[in-house]
């Protein structure tokens, strides 16, 4: 997965994360730890099938 394209899926999850920084400017393996937590997130909570479709239905291929 791209750079950019980590940066697209971090922010159509944006309110599950609590992160006051610009994450442009994180690093990579700072984007694949919230990109992990927003999964993990999601899988523990079943409330929103619409997220777990999403999740699971796009290719994250974690570099």
């Amino acid at each position: 997965m791209s750079r950019i394209e980590k940066i697209a899926f971090i922010s159509s999850f944006w309110s599950l994360l609590k992160i006051k920084d610009q994450i442009v400017q994180f690093a990579d393996s700072d984007l694949d730890v919230l990109i992990s937590q927003i999964i993990n997130k999601i899988k523990s909570s079943k409330a929103d099938s619409n997220a777990l479709l999403h999740v699971f239905h796009m290719p994250v291929f974690l570099n």
